[in-house]
């Protein structure tokens, strides 16, 4: 009997080690949960369309990436409803999400990270993909920050 007793605390105890074990960020939510936070990436990274204009812009003009927003003059709005703000890194754009985020992306950033294609245009990787062009001689752009997990992000952005 004591015997079944201790046996009975001791998988009591395991059952609660594993309870209190944290998933990965992502891996504990449905398919639905899933989908709502896409869309709240999503936002962020629209929001973050108008800041790429800017830095494309300031490229042109410059040649050279911009050290941070400041430096490209831009005027528009630097966090929604689901972002805490946008922020520039040599031209790459990191998107910090949280107010009314969930709680799964609370915190963490996706970015998009430019850099200069075969024919001179700037071309763009966002979260987990390779940047598709070359860092120009004037530098590398800032480096990818992207910490959400893959599911979160667009099929384009995952890598």
């Amino acid at each position: 009997m004591k015997l079944l007793a201790a046996l009975a605390g001791t998988c009591a105890l395991a059952t609660a080690a594993l309870a209190a074990t944290p998933a990965p960020p992502g891996d504990d939510v449905g398919p639905y949960e899933a989908y709502a936070v896409r869309g709240q990436v999503v936002n962020g990274l629209n929001m973050a369309t108008a800041i790429k204009k800017v830095v494309v812009d300031y490229y042109a003009a410059n040649g050279k990436w911009p050290a941070s927003i400041a430096e490209t003059g831009f005027a528009g709005p630097m966090s929604g409803k689901f972002v805490r703000n946008l922020s520039v890194d040599r031209g790459t754009i990191a998107i910090h999400f949280g107010n009314e985020a969930n709680a799964v992306i609370s915190g963490r950033f996706a970015t998009q990270r430019p850099s200069v294609g075969s024919d001179g245009k700037v071309v763009w990787g966002c979260g987990y993909t390779r940047t598709p062009g070359a860092d120009p001689r004037s530098g590398a752009s800032g480096p990818h920050r992207t910490n959400l997990h893959a599911r979160f992000l667009p099929e384009s952005c995952r890598g």
